[in-house]
């Protein structure tokens, strides 16, 4: 990490339940104003949202969310990964 982006607030930090907490990339400005970070939560996992979304916003039963997970169209892994 260049010294001077550290210092200048470039890098922000985020726990992810994958892959830990590691500096990340924000935008290159600040509000003299605001001071929160501008990373709030980490990046979703793969199928973490599945069922909220094709319930909630779709409007798809819990069986037709179990038969699309059963087909494989669905899912919280990338196919070929275990």
């Amino acid at each position: 990490l260049h010294p001077q982006l550290v210092a200048r607030g470039f890098f922000e930090e985020c726990p992810h339940p994958a892959v830990g907490t590691h500096p990340m990339t924000t935008v290159p400005f600040r509000y003299a104003t605001n001071r929160e970070p501008w990373i709030r939560r980490p990046a979703p996992l793969v199928g973490e949202h599945n069922r909220e979304i094709l319930s909630e916003i779709v409007g798809l039963s819990d069986a037709e969310i179990a038969a699309l997970a059963a087909e494989e169209i669905i899912g919280s892994r990338p196919k070929g990964l275990g």
